[in-house]
């Protein structure tokens, strides 16, 4: 078992409607998941443990590829992605609010 975190720049987001989305550090490339997938991308938070083993074939070939295009690399030192709520994709999302998860640094910006 391993714990891995999004690399710096890469985001999870999160809409109405489209609740399971990888935000790369290109602002306009999003992509989106099914609930099964998305499992694997929400646990590269620094903070669980993933077990190849326990996951699907799928699953497993995503987690892979990730880690091959280095969107996730192995967590160090405790690093854990931050929750942070942005006032600005609140006002564009029809005054919903949209959570969603940053990669910890030094200091925490709050995104707009």
């Amino acid at each position: 078992m391993s714990r891995y975190i999004l690399n710096e720049g890469y985001a999870l987001r999160g809409w109405k409607g489209l609740p399971f989305a990888l935000r790369y550090p290109d602002p306009h490339k999003t992509e989106f998941f099914d609930k099964e997938s998305y499992r694997v991308v929400y646990a590269l938070d620094g903070a669980h443990d993933i077990d190849e083993d326990a996951l699907s074939k799928r699953q497993r070939n995503l987690l892979r590829y990730l880690i091959e295009h280095e969107v996730a690399v192995p967590a160090e030192h405790g690093e854990r992605l931050e929750t942070e709520l942005s006032q600005k994709r609140e006002r564009i999302c029809s005054g919903r609010s949209v959570l969603f998860w940053v990669r910890k640094k030094e200091t925490v910006f709050r995104l707009l």
